[in-house]
């Protein structure tokens, strides 16, 4: 048995002097089958390519960003230490800070008054809060990382100087600690003026906080208050990257980097944001309790409002900047105040909210994120430190 097959066009196909064939995959001789003669279409000129629909003025961008891994970005760890231990540990630290081992750090918006700096090889930095302003909040003292500018050989720096400040019982100590606040953080390739990123759960008409330059493009958006025990924010990480440099601090580090080059002529196309979402406990938790929570970001909405169609008229990106100012609640309720609750309101609102609903990322899966806090954390390279907490938890039973 013979099979020809002739090559096929799809409506889109770029190659414009391929033939169009009527029959596909035809059996040539085949036994009780009459014998068929393929003759291909013959044409003089190049077919012409199909020219493309206009596109629906509400219809978003649907290419995927570049979306780095889930990582750790700050990490703030209770100790719980007598009042004559503390004073010991403190004096401790200011010799290691008069023999330039430790730096010191700002007090502004810290509620501790002392901070000490200890930078590592890869430039990062661990901080080190001792004696709170107020001694009926927080703990006596506190260690502040961020596992995701530390690199793995950071560790072991960390490790000796724990046990310059504890001597006597460095890992015992460092085994007890408790977890105070831990922010989970994505990176995606796009520009933030580009997005609308929302928090499920955040009180209806919550104030969205932004910063913008001096073109007015956004660079920093805030979901829900910062006094909430979960809320989150999302920046120009190129922006904030260029300021880290001109002021010393170590630039955030870029996971989803594996051809530099390449992504770094997108990000200047492109754009690329820091997603973090942040939560903090009211009463501090182990890491038994850190590993039935999962991450955060299956509660996040994201719109992506670049369009590929012609321009949007002034009515709708309007209403859009009103979104990004009230979120969607608050830009209903701001329409209403100040345009009534006519029909032909109500009717112009419900529009644009199903225009913006339509906008929503197809690129973004929240069930893709939805490892514990736990898991997330023992990929950091802050682990090798941090597992003396999980040792004391198999050991004791701890939850």
């Amino acid at each position: 048995m013979t099979k020809t097959t002739m090559p096929l066009v799809y409506k889109h196909s770029n190659n414009s002097n391929s033939h169009v064939s009527d029959v596909d995959d035809v059996e040539v001789n085949t036994p009780h089958k009459a014998t068929i003669k393929v003759n291909p279409i013959k044409t003089s000129k190049p077919i012409s390519q199909f020219k493309k629909k206009p596109t629906d003025v509400s219809a978003h961008y649907v290419a995927a960003p570049l979306i780095g891994a889930m990582a750790i970005d700050k990490l703030v760890l209770d100790i719980q230490l007598p009042e004559h231990e503390l004073a010991s540990v403190l004096e401790r630290a200011r010799q290691l800070r008069r023999e330039r081992q430790l730096g010191k750090g700002s007090k502004q918006r810290k509620f501790y008054k002392n901070i000490f700096i200890l930078r590592l090889p890869s430039k990062a930095v661990a901080c080190f809060h001792m004696v709170q302003s107020n001694p009926d909040k927080g703990a006596p003292m506190q260690l502040v990382l961020n596992p995701n500018q530390m690199e793995p050989g950071d560790c072991q720096h960390l490790i000796a100087m724990f046990k310059l400040l504890f001597p006597f019982n460095a890992k015992e100590v460092a085994a007890s600690m408790l977890i105070r606040r831990i922010d989970v953080c994505i990176q995606l390739g796009l520009a933030i003026e580009d997005l609308i990123i929302e928090l499920n759960g955040v009180m209806s008409g919550a104030k969205v906080y932004v910063a913008t330059d001096r073109d007015g493009q956004m660079q920093t958006i805030y979901m829900g208050s910062t006094e909430s025990a979960h809320h989150g924010v999302a920046y120009d990480q190129i922006t904030s990257d260029q300021y880290k440099r001109l002021v010393g601090e170590k630039p955030s580090r870029t996971r989803m980097r594996e051809d530099a080059e390449l992504v770094l002529e997108l990000e200047r196309k492109q754009g690329r944001i820091q997603l973090e979402s942040r939560r903090v406990f009211k009463r501090p938790v182990t890491l038994a309790q850190l590993a039935d929570l999962k991450t955060p970001f299956g509660k996040y909405r994201i719109l992506q409002l670049k369009s590929s169609g012609k321009k949007w008229e002034p009515g709708f990106c309007g209403y859009v900047d009103s979104v990004r100012l009230r979120g969607v609640h608050g830009a209903r309720a701001h329409w209403k105040a100040q345009c009534g609750e006519g029909r032909e309101v109500m009717a112009q609102i419900a529009e644009f909210e199903a225009r913006l609903g339509r906008m929503a990322a197809p690129w973004w899966k929240p069930e893709e994120y939805a490892a514990s806090l736990l898991e997330t954390l023992k990929k950091s390279a802050a682990w090798k430190f941090l597992r003396l907490m999980e040792e004391l938890t198999e050991r004791t039973g701890v939850r």
